[in-house]
């Protein structure tokens, strides 16, 4: 499961605007990003509802950027959180 969380990094590249800039420009990078998430979440990622009477795992990532977890059970993923951090 930890190297399908790897994944989500071209989401990154969606969401960049040059410093300086206030427009967002779609090039070959971009493009191919979003093939690459498309590709992705078109596999057979299915979750399971929780049974609470077994123990829950939790998976976490952290970075300056981005933050990232995971809850499972028996290795089968219950839910994934992603939030990119901003400079306030």
């Amino acid at each position: 499961m930890e190297a399908e969380i790897t994944h989500i990094n071209p989401s990154t590249e969606l969401t960049k605007v040059p410093r300086g800039s206030k427009l967002f420009k779609w090039d070959k990078v971009q493009d191919k990003a979003f093939q690459e998430i498309k590709k992705l979440i078109s596999k057979n990622t299915m979750l399971i509802f929780p049974d609470f009477n077994k123990v829950f795992e939790i998976h976490t990532d952290a970075s300056d950027y981005q933050l990232g977890s995971v809850i499972s059970q028996d290795k089968k993923p219950i839910a994934f959180y992603s939030n990119k951090l901003t400079v306030t």
